[in-house]
């Protein structure tokens, strides 16, 4: 039974999937906030917050199985309203290495709000979109 569920799952292909989020850094000034968002190489979806002491932190994966992750995907990130301090946008990039987006605020409050999506590199499909929204607060 085992050795039929390994076979008719060799040929499955791999599952790409984004999910929404909402990440916010918050300091008490002068400190610098920074909260950040990163679709990892090794297929892990990393965030930056508050919580997580200025490391970033797993929060899911972009690909299952994450063997399947790298050169034969491409992400892009387009912003719908704000701007980032970090982070590449409008074009598409290889997943072959981690892609970071940040917004770091000093005594003010900066949002930034935008959609990544994940395509197949060799078909040019879209397989996954999802916002984006980083919120850094340092007042």
């Amino acid at each position: 039974m085992t050795g039929i569920m390994l076979a008719a799952g060799a040929g499955a292909k791999p599952r790409v999937t984004l999910t929404a989020e909402n990440i916010t850094d918050t300091v008490v000034a002068p400190a610098s906030a920074t909260a950040g968002y990163e679709l990892q190489s090794t297929g892990d979806i990393a965030k930056r917050d508050f919580s997580t002491g200025g490391s970033y932190v797993d929060i899911g994966d972009w690909i299952a199985p994450k063997a399947a992750a790298g050169a034969a995907y491409e992400c892009r990130v387009t912003l719908n309203s704000g701007t980032l301090s970090s982070g590449t946008t409008g074009v598409w990039l290889a997943l072959s290495s981690t892609r970071t987006w940040t917004v770091s605020a000093s005594s003010t409050l900066k949002t930034c709000n935008f959609t990544v999506e994940i395509r197949d590199a060799a078909s040019g499909a879209v397989l996954a979109t999802a916002t984006i929204i980083l919120t850094a607060e340092s007042s």
